[in-house]
C-alpha cells in the first residue's frame, strides 16, 4: 500500500478571522493534531481515516464506515441503556485480523458537520455531550446516560439540552461531530459564557450549567431567543456550534413549505387563467 495514499492536504490558514476570535478567548476548532494512528481528510466535513495496527478494533456509531481495507471485520456491541442518551440500539466494532496494518475511513452521520477530536485525559476523563454526538472512539472511551448537571429546576427544563444527555468516560480518543463552524472556548474559574440554547455540543464536568432570563417580556416575545439563554460558568471548557441538526431540519422544513404554498398559488392562478 502507497504511503501517499493516506497522506494530508497542506493545513488551510482561516486568517485574520481566526485572530479576532482567538483575541476573546474563542478558538476556532478546524484541522486538529490527532495522536498517532488517526489522520484526517479536508478542512469542512471532514473524513477520519484511522490506522489500525493488527489486532487493534476501533468503535463506531452505525453508518459512520465509508471504506475499510480487506482483511478488516465488523461486528456490533449493544448499547444498553446509552440508547436513551440518543445513540443507536448497537455500535459497529472494527478490528484488524489481518498481520498488517488497515484502515477504516469514517464520517459523520450528520449533514454538514464536523468532526471534534477529544483526548480525553485532557478533560479528567469525563466529558458531557448532547444527545447524538458521539461518533467513534477508542474501545477505553465508554459511552453512557447522564442526567444534565444543571444548577436549577430551570436549567433542567429551559436550557436547551434534556435532562438526559450523553456521557462520555475512560481514557484514549474520542471523535463527537457538530454541524456548522465550531468553536472551542475556555472559560476561567468565576468567567461566565451567554450561549444560545441551541449552539452547545459539549462541556466539561467542572461547567457549571445554569439558565437566565433574555430580558423583558417585550424581549421574550419578539427576541427570537425565546425566554431563557444559556449560562456556563468556568472553570471548564465548552464546544459551541453555529448550526444544529434540529436548526437544519426546522430550515429545511420551512423552505419546503414556503415552496408548497408558492407551488399551490401559481398552480391556482394558472388555474384562474384558464377560465
Amino acid at each position: 500500500r502507497a504511503a501517499s495514499s493516506y497522506s494530508l492536504a497542506p493545513d488551510q490558514s482561516h486568517g485574520a478571522a481566526d485572530g479576532v476570535m482567538s483575541k476573546y478567548g474563542f478558538e476556532v476548532v478546524g484541522r486538529q493534531t490527532l495522536p498517532s494512528g488517526y489522520s484526517t481528510f479536508g478542512d469542512r466535513y471532514c473524513l477520519v481515516d484511522k490506522k489500525l495496527a493488527p489486532g487493534e478494533s476501533i468503535v463506531g456509531e452505525q453508518g459512520v464506515m465509508m471504506y475499510m481495507t480487506d482483511g478488516l471485520t465488523m461486528s456490533t456491541k449493544f448499547t444498553g441503556m446509552a440508547i436513551f442518551s440518543g445513540e443507536a440500539v448497537a455500535k459497529v466494532r472494527f478490528t484488524n485480523n489481518t498481520d498488517s496494518d488497515g484502515h477504516v475511513g469514517m464520517a459523520t452521520n450528520m449533514p454538514m458537520a464536523c468532526v471534534i477530536p477529544i483526548h480525553m485525559e485532557d478533560y479528567g476523563g469525563q466529558l458531557n455531550c448532547k444527545r447524538g454526538a458521539y461518533m467513534a472512539g477508542d474501545e477505553t472511551v465508554k459511552v453512557g446516560v447522564k442526567i444534565l448537571p444543571a444548577r436549577s429546576t430551570a436549567a433542567c427544563c429551559c436550557g436547551g439540552m434534556p435532562p438526559v444527555i450523553q456521557g462520555l468516560s475512560g481514557s484514549g480518543m474520542a471523535l463527537i461531530n457538530a454541524g456548522g463552524t465550531l468553536v472551542k472556548k475556555d472559560l476561567a474559574n468565576g468567567e461566565i459564557l451567554i450561549i444560545d440554547s441551541d449552539s452547545l455540543v459539549a462541556f466539561t464536568d467542572t461547567i457549571a450549567y445554569d439558565v437566565r432570563r433574555v430580558g423583558s417580556l417585550l424581549t421574550c416575545c419578539c427576541g427570537g431567543e425565546g425566554m431563557f439563554n444559556t449560562s456556563l460558568m468556568g472553570p471548564g471548557t465548552v464546544w459551541l456550534q453555529t448550526l444544529s441538526y434540529d436548526r437544519l431540519i426546522s430550515q429545511l422544513v420551512t423552505v419546503r413549505e414556503a415552496a408548497a404554498v408558492g407551488a399551490a398559488g401559481g398552480a391556482a392562478a394558472s388555474s384562474g387563467g384558464d377560465e
